[in-house]
């Protein structure tokens, strides 16, 4: 630099480490970068599995500008964002913020950080930025994704705060993928060290999340965002088809009255029961099951002997799914009665759905799925988009286990910031203690919920889901299972608390996905979901790409 330039130049390469102007380190990078060589200097390390980060420690030379800019961010305000994918504060465009130090750093990023990545990385990269500031504090997190969408080119994440420890949470974690270009596993965490500088190139591979913040009093603080350049063809493999096992109903020797409240099985119950699933499009059957054979089947799902299986992708779900073979007597014959032909017969009285075959077009069917869930599981809104149908087996004609594939979805987010995106009067009767059906699914905290009709419009295929949970008296009242229509600005229309030994009847539309929210890291051990979802006829395809 000579002294000619401009003043604003100089102090703009000057609050860069200077190590990034050495020809010898960018010699380095590239010859690292482009030969997919993991390598590690003084300041600067190149990852390259599972896809290529590049990571600059003691990117900004000049602690006072850090402290400088650190205070300006402090009084900007920020927006809390709540997903089923993420939850941080967020600041608007730092592009728009007029202060010394941000507008000083935006201008650095513009010019001389981008012409140094395409210059090293042979990455085309236009002028265009985007840059905000998130927050995250303790519970706050964001799930997995990969920041592939429109002109994104490069994901970029300064890092703010002091003594970081992997302790804390946040971390930036990294995920491989298997053969069909879906995340596998985390293989990598990197923890946010303070002043360090993190930068990947977007692509269908590139899948991360942001671990939650376990720290409840540290602040995570950022500044994240994007370098833009020319569309970039997408080579990502389309998305498996889903195997789903079903069932038809079947004979089973365990009767209902052995299992369900005998007040749920009057007929006069019937009826109300179903006015009240015709006119809401679900209910919440407090007591279902009676007070001892819910206890046992309590007791039979925390046997050490049950199989379970994490099932994904990440970018989909991520909890544990019971093997049927492996389950316990009790547990095994109540699994087997959601399959009988006097469940569907019941159902069919609860709902008036065509559920029982008639020998000729009705040919109803059932799968079912006993989840175990703890810290760290979730799901997410699913993308139903898809063209192919998906593989569909009777239990007939296959009898082992399918892990089924989830259909994931496009996420406008990057490493560290997302885009623009009554009860009746029991009787006195002991069979009957505790009958309790609700004109509204309870929200939280046991309250009816909010939240217009689902739609049951006579054009599109449904489904009739039944969930009962096991264990979920340590479970904190926010972590809900949701129905929500996603086209809808506030589209949750059903919220299902965790309540042990209440049956949940909701028939959801092609347009209403099942979501189950993020498990903070202060539920403590597990609990339990056992879904079972019934079709009249055809399957939908939001069911057969979850």
């Amino acid at each position: 630099m000579t002294e000619n330039e401009p003043k604003s130049k100089k102090f703009r390469a000057s609050i860069l480490n200077e190590s990034m102007n050495s020809i010898a380190i960018q010699f380095l990078f590239k010859s690292w970068w482009h030969s997919y060589s993991p390598c590690k200097a003084t300041a600067l390390e190149v990852i390259v599995f599972p896809f290529r980060v590049c990571k600059i420690s003691n990117f900004l030379k000049c602690e006072k500008f850090l402290e400088n800019l650190k205070s300006e961010l402090s009084a900007i305000e920020t927006n809390r964002l709540e997903s089923d994918l993420f939850s941080f504060e967020q600041t608007s465009d730092l592009a728009n913020v007029d202060t010394e130090n941000i507008r000083q750093l935006h201008q650095v990023f513009v010019n001389d950080l981008r012409l140094w990545i395409k210059t090293n990385t042979g990455i085309d990269l236009t002028r265009k930025i985007s840059m905000s500031s998130t927050r995250y504090s303790d519970t706050d997190h964001l799930l997995c994704h990969e920041d592939n969408l429109g002109d994104r080119r490069i994901a970029f994440i300064l890092y703010l705060s002091e003594s970081w420890t992997a302790e804390d949470g946040g971390t930036l974690d990294l995920f491989s993928t298997d053969s069909h270009g879906l995340p596998k596993k985390i293989v990598r965490s990197l923890i946010p060290e303070y002043n360090s500088l993190v930068f990947f190139e977007v692509s269908d591979n590139s899948y991360h999340q942001v671990a939650e913040v376990i720290s409840p009093d540290k602040l995570r603080l950022t500044i994240n965002g994007w370098f833009h350049g020319p569309l970039k063809r997408s080579n990502r493999p389309p998305r498996p088809e889903i195997e789903l096992i079903l069932y038809e109903p079947s004979p089973n020797d365990e009767a209902l009255n052995s299992w369900v409240m005998q007040s749920y099985l009057s007929e006069d119950t019937r009826r109300e029961i179903q006015n009240e699933v015709e006119n809401k499009s679900y209910t919440y059957l407090a007591n279902f099951l009676k007070e001892d054979a819910y206890n046992k089947i309590s007791a039979e799902i925390t046997s050490e002997g049950i199989n379970w299986k994490r099932v994904g992708p990440a970018d989909s779900r991520n909890y544990e799914v019971a093997d049927e073979e492996s389950l316990p007597s009790a547990l095994k014959k109540f699994y087997e009665l959601f399959k009988s032909i006097e469940m569907f017969k019941l159902l069919k009285d609860y709902t008036d759905l065509d559920l029982v075959p008639d020998g000729k077009d009705m040919k109803p069917k059932m799968r079912i799925e006993l989840q175990r869930w703890s810290k760290g599981c979730y799901t997410l809104i699913s993308d139903k988009d898809t063209e192919e149908p998906s593989k569909i087996h009777d239990s007939s004609s296959r009898k082992d286990n399918v892990e089924v594939e989830s259909q994931g979805k496009d996420v406008d987010n990057s490493a560290d910031n997302p885009g623009e995106e009554k009860s009746q009067t029991p009787s006195d009767s002991p069979d009957s203690q505790g009958v309790e059906i609700e004109n509204s699914s309870p929200d939280a905290s046991g309250n009816a919920g909010s939240g217009d009709d689902i739609d049951t419009s006579d054009t599109k295929l449904g489904t009739l889901d039944v969930i009962i949970q096991f264990n979920t008296t340590r479970v904190p009242e926010d972590v809900t299972i949701n129905y929500v229509c996603p086209e809808e600005p506030d589209g949750t229309l059903v919220h299902v608390p965790p309540e042990d030994n209440h049956l949940c009847l909701v028939y959801r539309t092609t347009d209403t996905c099942r979501v189950h929210k993020y498990v903070k890291h202060y539920c403590e051990g597990y609990f339990y979901n056992l879904i079972c979802s019934y079709y009249e006829s055809e399957i939908p395809v939001a069911d057969r790409f979850r």
